[in-house]
């Protein structure tokens, strides 16, 4: 009994042992000459990574290896295919397969194949898969200590991102207000220009209040930056109680002005974008509905004292899914006082 495997298929053939002995030889002949087109027993394919990170990430580049076990000093040429379907035969002198710019549409198992020969060519079994997974860059994290300040301390920032060992450098950056468009410019510190290794950063002594962001980087890409964190500075004995994270619009929303050692103050002047928004006897900015046109900067200032300013960002939430075509009711006329609505689409 004779079993062969080649690229497209695999048989089974069964030499009778009443055949006639010359035919038998013959056909062993025959079949001894098939092997060279069929499998290359012994040498098994696999593929490995020149990434030492445990993932991949939007736009980065991964080059994927096909190894060979075995496969001495025999000139070898390589095929690969993914998920099965996308198998072609295509061979060329290259093990190295490269993914440049990966996004999620890059996902899927890779396998590889090695050909030996012409003239007459053997080929590998397909290697094991190698699973791809490419996911989009973490968002890191800023943390800040201590958030109140004599002038003069010390700031400990900490940037917490997926996988930290993973190759990451960080990045500091100091968050300046900008008015004219209600945004942030991010100023990069001194001894941050070619990144650190560690994920905490020391700014020696602060003076004033500041906002702080950072970012991870390794190879060509970077991630988004985190959200500013602020530390507040003893020359402000006062400030605004705002909303950390994002307001949804139509929500409700109430910002006051407190002492740092004290409970909330009244008789405050509350600011959005340095103009005055609200002089009485309140002692809170009541919004009842948040719209775009409140997101800003706003700050508080009360006996002469002001706080810093803080940035109030508004999302908006769709509520409906837009449609290409919307449906528009158009009054086409009057039966008897009943309007009618023809709904076309335009």
């Amino acid at each position: 009994m004779f079993y062969f495997k080649t690229k497209r298929q695999s048989f089974i053939v069964v030499l009778d042992v009443k055949m006639d002995q010359t035919l038998r030889c013959v056909l062993g002949f025959f079949l001894l000459n098939l092997i060279p087109h069929g499998l290359a027993q012994g040498n098994r394919p696999r593929v490995t990574t020149t990434s030492n990170w445990p993932e991949t990430f939007w736009y980065e580049t991964l080059t994927l290896r096909c190894e060979i076990e075995g496969g001495g000093d025999s000139e070898w040429t390589f095929g690969w295919r993914r998920d099965r379907t996308s198998s072609s035969d295509k061979y060329t002198t290259d093990n190295e397969y490269i993914i440049s710019r990966a996004t999620d549409s890059k996902n899927g198992d890779y396998e590889c194949s090695g050909r030996r020969g012409p003239p007459n060519p053997t080929y590998t079994p397909w290697s094991e898969p190698f699973k791809l997974t490419v996911t989009r860059s973490p968002q890191p994290v800023l943390t800040v200590s201590p958030l109140w300040l004599s002038p003069g301390d010390s700031v400990t920032l900490n940037c917490e991102v997926k996988h930290p060992s993973a190759g990451w450098r960080f990045y500091w950056y100091e968050a300046i207000p900008k008015l004219s468009d209600n945004s942030y410019s991010y100023q990069l510190r001194s001894g941050s220009r070619d990144g650190t290794e560690k994920y905490s950063f020391i700014v020696h002594g602060q003076t004033h209040t500041a906002g702080y962001v950072c970012r991870a980087g390794r190879g060509e890409i970077n991630t988004p930056y985190s959200e500013p964190k602020f530390v507040w500075s003893g020359e402000y004995e006062i400030i605004l109680v705002s909303p950390v994270h994002p307001v949804t619009e139509g929500s409700s929303v109430s910002l006051s002005c407190r002492l740092r050692s004290s409970d909330i103050v009244s008789n405050v002047f509350f600011y959005q974008n340095n103009k005055l928004i609200q002089n009485d006897t309140r002692k809170e900015l009541n919004i009842s509905a948040v719209s775009k046109s409140d997101e800003g900067f706003y700050k508080c200032q009360t006996s002469g004292r002001e706080s810093s300013q803080s940035w109030m960002s508004v999302t908006v939430e769709m509520l409906f899914e837009e449609s290409t075509f919307p449906v528009i009711p158009v009054i086409v006329g009057l039966i008897s006082g009943v309007v009618l609505l023809d709904y076309s689409y335009f």
